[in-house]
């Protein structure tokens, strides 16, 4: 009895061991949530965007002072634009270069599986 008990515990080690060294192995590398390219943080809309235009407090009574507002909230407009399409810019450019990565890893693995298909 004590023998299959022992047999039973060993084979139970083992096997929760192996369970342990299967889950330690890792199909593909890690990757670094933090990996980036950009050698500085991307500027930040407060920081390139004028102030917000503040509405005069007589609102839309204060003829004069509402059309200013008005000129201002356009030309605010006009730079929130002006970035977001700097900013599509940008990243229009960062996924063509990363379509160029992808594609030359593409190539070499190519290149490399030509080895095998004879």
């Amino acid at each position: 009895m004590k023998k299959k008990m022992g047999a039973f515990i060993l084979c139970f080690a083992l096997l929760g061991a192996g369970c342990v060294f299967a889950e330690e192995e890792k199909t593909s590398p890690e990757v670094d949530p933090a990996a980036t390219q950009m050698t500085e943080a991307y500027p930040s809309p407060d920081a390139i965007l004028p102030p917000v235009p503040v509405p005069p407090e007589k609102g839309i009574q204060d003829v004069a002072a509402f059309q200013k507002y008005a000129e201002e909230v356009d030309l605010y407009v006009k730079a929130c634009q002006h970035y977001i399409d700097g900013a599509t810019n940008g990243a229009n450019a960062i996924i063509e270069a990363r379509n160029k990565a992808v594609k030359k890893a593409q190539e070499a693995v190519d290149v490399y599986n030509r080895f095998f298909d004879k």
